[in-house]
This record gives structure tokens, sequence and C-alpha cells, in this order.
């Protein structure tokens, strides 16, 4: 926190409140929100005694959208930021061959 008022508000003179708005709060609420869903998921696969790849599987794929979610809610900002580098990233071929139909075969 010292560190980033030195450094954001000091040198740059942003205010310390809005880069905590604007980055810290996202961040945490999705955080939250993975852990208040991965966690029960985690904890109701160990215990039904289901193969820890299964376990590991379910966990973070829930965690991974809740958060996601928690992110769209919380920030739109941040939630385009992370979709417009997620464009960067992957390919535009592969994107096109997700969104072409099936053909029936």
């Amino acid at each position: 926190m010292v560190v980033q008022y030195l450094l954001v508000e000091r040198l740059c003179a942003i205010p310390l409140r809005e880069t905590l708005v604007r980055d810290v709060v996202p961040a945490l609420a999705g955080c939250v929100a993975l852990a208040v869903v991965a966690v029960p998921v985690q904890a109701g696969l160990g215990a039904a005694g289901a193969p820890d790849i299964v376990t590991m599987a379910a966990a973070c794929g829930t965690g991974l959208a809740a958060y996601l979610v928690a992110l769209r809610l919380v920030s739109p900002a941040t939630w385009r930021d992370c979709r417009t580098m997620a464009g960067r990233l992957v390919p535009s071929r592969a994107l096109r061959r997700a969104r072409q139909p099936v053909a029936a075969g």
C-alpha cells in the first residue's frame, strides 16, 4: 500500500482511491466469488470420493466461471479489457472455427 501510494499517487499524480477502486476491487470480488464457489465444490467432491482429477477440474471450472461472472458484474471496464486481451491472444482462425456451425452428418 505504501509503495502504491509512493509510485502511483506521488509520482504519477493518480489518486490512490481511484487505483484501488479500478484495480483492486474487481480482483477482490473475483477472488471472493471463486472461493465461495470452488471451495464447496472441492469439499463436496472430495468427501464423495471423486477422483482427484475430477475434483480439480470441477473446482477449477466452477471457480473460473464464478470469477468471470463477478468480474463482469462488478467491473464492466475490466471485463472489456480482459476480453480484448483474450481476443488478441487467441488466433482469429480458432475463433472463426469455434463460431462455425457443425455440419449435420
